[in-house]
């Protein structure tokens, strides 16, 4: 799994990640110890949990990670020292970032930008974003994932402004850690990319989101009922309020049983599902 998502997301000999979450995790396995087996990546331990962004700083990682609470506490956190700055830099700022959602709104959605705004933004950067970057530790940063719940738009759409590319993924420990993620350059803000490389998709009439691949557990150890209930033809059954669009795997927001009931550790079918027509390429229902 750590190979396919470097063949959706590059990953090179001396790249640089900040590892926070508990070794044992899924996502922290992937990520932090085959990664870097495989790719002779360089991993920096956080000294703890409450210097997480000290340490950012003095990393400076150039492929980092977070969960939505992350972001929102780097963007909100943000937002709160400008409205401490003097009125010319909340100025200069409110008009770098208006720049900037134009322009990442254009990007995202793969529309043309116009020269004037690619001039505009470069500007903005230059003056505004580069420097926010740095105190950040971001300047370094080539892709950011974004997984383990819904995030909100405004957050993705935000950093995007910015020239941080946050994008998402989606997975859980029943597929390795992570089932489909989006490819940076190319994404969808609200949407968590399109399958791994081996791994196929397909949604079932229940709206359960069926998975199929190598990273797809056997089972769960000494627990055959519960394997058996999460199983079906050796795929692993993912429920939530998830949808698909032209290949992309998307998050439905407006559902508040879904996170409630993963962090109690449990599984709700979806009330609401939208699937547009012809979402699901032929290649991903061969299961």
């Amino acid at each position: 799994m750590s190979e396919a998502m470097v063949n959706v997301n590059e990953v090179f000999d001396g790249d640089e990640t900040l590892s926070f979450l508990p070794l044992c995790h899924i996502f922290e396995q992937l990520f932090t110890v085959m990664t870097n087996i495989r790719y002779r990546t360089v991993v920096n331990f956080i000294e703890n949990t409450d210097t997480i962004m000290d340490n950012m700083r003095e990393v400076s990682p150039t492929v980092t990670y977070g969960v939505p609470r992350i972001w929102e506490k780097y963007a909100s956190g943000i937002m709160i020292r400008m409205s401490d700055a003097t009125w010319f830099k909340r100025i200069v700022f409110k008009a770098s970032m208006g720049i900037g959602m134009k322009y990442a709104g254009l990007k995202v959605n793969f529309k043309p930008i116009p020269v004037h705004l690619k001039l505009a933004y470069l500007a903005a950067y230059g003056a505004v974003f580069r420097k926010l970057k740095e105190r950040l530790g971001f300047d370094r940063v080539r892709v950011a994932y974004s997984g383990a719940a819904p995030i909100s738009p405004e957050v993705l759409k935000f950093f995007n402004a910015i020239g941080l590319p946050l994008i998402e993924g989606y997975g859980q420990t029943e597929g390795t850690g992570v089932t489909t993620t989006s490819q940076a350059g190319r994404y969808k803000i609200g949407k968590v990319g399109q399958p791994l490389p081996g791994v196929e998709v397909k949604i079932a009439p229940d709206g359960e989101i069926l998975v199929k691949g190598g990273g797809v557990f056997k089972g769960y150890f000494k627990n055959p009922e519960a394997t058996a209930e999460n199983t079906e033809r050796r795929l692993a059954s993912f429920r939530g309020c998830w949808g698909t669009g032209r290949g992309w795997v998307f998050k439905d927001h407006r559902s508040k049983e879904r996170s409630d009931h993963h962090r109690r550790g449990r599984t709700l079918l979806p009330r609401i599902l939208r699937i547009s027509s012809n979402s699901v390429p032929t290649s991903m229902m061969r299961l």
